[in-house]
C-alpha cells in the first residue's frame, strides 16, 4: 500500500498540524501586535496631551499679566519659554481684534 494515495496528496500528519499551528500562531502574533501598537498610540498621545494641557495651564497667568502690564520683556521671556519646549512648534499671540502681537515658530495657516 502507498502511502500517498487517496486525499493525503504526500504530506504527513505531523507537518500539517506544524502548519496549521503556525498559521494560528502569526495570525495571533500579528493581532495581539496590532492592539498593542494601538494602545501605545492613545498612550503617548494622551501623555502628550497632559504636557501640553500642563505647560498652558503653568505658563497661562503670568503671560495674561505681563501683557497686561504692557511688560514687553516679560511677555518675550515667558513666550520663548514656551517655544522652547519640544512639544512645541510655534507660537502665535494675538489680541481680541486679531491683530499679531507675537509669532514664532511654525505656525499652520487656517
Amino acid at each position: 500500500m502507498n502511502i500517498t494515495e487517496g486525499n493525503f496528496k504526500g504530506r504527513s500528519l505531523v507537518f500539517e498540524a506544524i502548519l496549521y499551528i503556525t498559521f494560528y500562531y502569526i495570525a495571533v502574533a500579528i493581532v495581539l501586535f496590532t492592539m498593542h501598537l494601538v494602545y501605545e498610540f492613545h498612550t503617548i498621545r494622551k501623555e502628550i496631551n497632559t504636557s501640553i494641557n500642563d505647560l498652558l495651564g503653568s505658563s497661562y497667568e503670568p503671560l495674561v499679566n505681563s501683557v497686561w502690564e504692557i511688560n514687553q520683556n516679560q511677555t518675550q521671556t515667558i513666550l520663548k519659554g514656551v517655544n522652547d519646549s519640544p512639544l512645541v512648534i510655534g507660537i502665535q499671540l494675538t489680541d481680541p481684534d486679531s491683530e499679531i502681537l507675537h509669532q514664532s515658530g511654525n505656525i499652520p495657516k487656517d
